[in-house]
């Protein structure tokens, strides 16, 4: 048996996806989303600081209400989604766009795609949680373009982890972490989890994750729940 980690609105249905797909696991959340009741003005303010935008960057499937609610006109700017839900997301809702995504579904993953090389200036506004994904403004600036941050949602931590079901610790094989911080937050709550394999999505998490003293960490190029479950039906044992 697995543990997977998600944060609440996600739970119940990656849950649902791993075990219909023959991968038992129990989901586990140690944050849930809120949206704050300014996003509006924020994301406005964003787009405001520059007489054009040429690129949005979504970061997460969470930003995608935020900034299609916001009455932004999206019609010229290039729209970059880190994943597969969150293009899905947005293809859906702006079928005449030509969303992209990069190779990796990771910040390092849209760093390395030939819009943001510098060869060209861009106007970029970033669609994002609070408290994460700075590396992306700070590479994108370094780099000659001009990147804004804006945060449309943020992450709280839950008194105590939320699970799908109940567990025993002998039962578990393994642990897929989405996130560095949803990995810290579970570590905080069964330290003893740190002895087994781990699977996570950026090498950035995983060597954050080898700090934390963990020293089996796999990596999976993709987020969604069909590309996790791929990696594990091919490279464990469950």
């Amino acid at each position: 048996m697995l543990i997977l980690t998600r944060p609440l609105p996600k739970l119940a249905a990656s849950q649902q996806a791993f075990e219909g797909a023959g991968v038992p696991c129990v989901g586990v959340a140690t944050t849930d989303i809120q949206i704050p009741s300014d996003v509006s003005t924020r994301i406005h303010s964003a787009f405001s600081q520059h007489s054009t935008i040429d690129a949005v960057i979504v970061t997460s499937v969470y930003a995608v209400s935020p900034l299609l609610t916001s009455s932004i006109d999206l019609n010229t700017i290039q729209i970059i989604a880190i994943g597969t839900a969150t293009a899905q997301a947005l293809q859906q809702a702006l079928p005449e766009h030509n969303i992209l995504t990069p190779l990796c579904h990771t910040s390092e993953g849209i760093l390395s795609m030939h819009q943001f090389d510098g060869t060209t200036s861009k106007q970029v506004v970033i669609m994002k949680g609070e408290g994460g994904r700075h590396l992306l403004a700070t590479t994108l600036n370094a780099r000659g373009h001009s990147a804004i941050e804006c945060n449309v949602y943020q992450r709280l931590d839950l008194p105590t982890p939320v699970f799908t079901n109940k567990w025993k610790i002998g039962d578990v094989s393994g642990i897929i972490a989405t996130s560095e911080h949803l990995a810290k937050q579970l570590l905080r709550a069964e330290s003893t989890l740190a002895n087994l394999p781990w699977l996570t999505v950026s090498q950035r998490v995983s060597d954050a994750l080898r700090m934390q003293g963990i020293n089996s960490v796999a990596v999976c190029n993709g987020a969604t729940d069909n590309a996790l479950i791929a990696w594990i039906k091919d490279n464990w044992e469950y």
